[in-house]
């Protein structure tokens, strides 16, 4: 797996003014590779990390090839797969959806694609390995900032993704 980003730009309208948060980077990681991007607020981390996991695209130029597929071209629902079957996203934020328990924030993102009592098994293996075997049939609002980190954490894991994408994952652990 080699993730190859060239000359990427990106930039967002306020309305009354255009800022530029990436301005013609360049990056290339290859399988394995440990990186950490960092920067004062405001400097487009997030935004870097949420155009190489294919949440958003390029405006002003630049390409994102993941394995020698190019991201920024592909169409709505060859990102939806790409995201489903190849990146896991943990959020600084958590993205946990409130009426659902820890078991099927984990689940959720799978169940329209895997056989139910298998992607469950898998599920409840991943919250025990976080320590979180207690909490299967909790809410979120009944979990601490940890709890709920390490929920995002197991629901980033549970498609065994070859790209973990981390926005500032250890925050509340």
């Amino acid at each position: 797996m080699t993730i190859i980003v060239k000359q990427l730009s990106k930039t967002y309208d306020t309305g009354t003014e255009t800022i530029r948060v990436l301005n013609r980077l360049d990056l290339t990681m290859e399988k394995g590779t440990w990186a950490t991007v960092i920067g004062p607020s405001g400097s487009g981390k997030s935004t870097l990390l949420k155009c190489v996991g294919g949440l958003e695209k390029p405006d002003t130029g630049g390409e994102i090839t993941f394995d020698g597929w190019h991201l920024e071209t592909a169409k709505r629902d060859e990102l939806a797969a790409f995201r489903r079957e190849k990146v896991g996203f943990i959020f600084q934020d958590y993205k946990l959806f409130e009426q659902f328990t820890v078991l099927d924030n984990v689940m959720l993102p799978l169940i329209p694609y895997e056989q139910q009592e298998r992607l469950k098994k898998k599920a409840i293996a991943i919250l025990e390995m976080l320590g979180l075997d207690r909490r299967l049939h909790h809410y979120p609002a009944q979990l601490s900032g940890g709890e709920k980190q390490r929920t995002a954490i197991a629901r980033a894991m549970i498609n065994s993704p070859g790209l973990l994408i981390c926005d500032e994952p250890t925050g509340n652990l």
